[in-house]
């Protein structure tokens, strides 16, 4: 009895935490650009999402840059992320997540946005998602 009540437990808690093979790809895409200081695949998604090239998009518009990212990395040659090219269904959980951090913040989906500020809130939002990702990040780096 014990070990179905433990069982259950654990088939929850992973529920809870259930992740897309998009959304945990461009997790490990986002840690290795920080920890190559690289970002020239992220500002050209940020570039694509910029309709005016003015440098600035809006909040909602992050959602496209995210959309952008995976189809950059998915044309070039290092870089196969699962599933081939993807579209806006693909990353709207990834999107939800960095809106919920946003609004926490204090800021709407129509205020403006920098790539630096995209950066530093992208900074915010996936350190909150690592801490509830944890071992599904540990375990699915040999995957991505």
């Amino acid at each position: 009895m014990r070990r179905l009540l433990l069982l259950a437990q654990l088939s929850c808690a992973f529920a809870a935490i259930a992740v897309s093979p998009h959304s945990l790809k461009m997790h490990h895409e986002w840690d290795k650009a920080v920890a190559a200081n690289e970002w020239s695949r992220w500002q050209k998604a940020f570039d694509r999402a910029d309709q005016n090239r003015d440098g600035m998009i809006k909040i909602a518009d992050v959602h496209t840059v995210f959309v952008e990212h995976h189809n950059l990395a998915h044309d070039s040659e290092e870089v196969h992320p699962a599933g081939g090219a993807a579209d806006h269904d693909d990353y709207e959980g990834e999107f939800r997540n960095f809106q919920r951090h946003c609004t926490e913040a204090g800021r709407s989906d129509n205020e403006l946005i920098s790539f630096s500020e995209f950066r530093r809130l992208m900074e915010g939002n996936m350190a909150a998602l690592a801490e509830q990702r944890g071992a599904l990040l540990q375990h699915s780096k040999h995957i991505f």
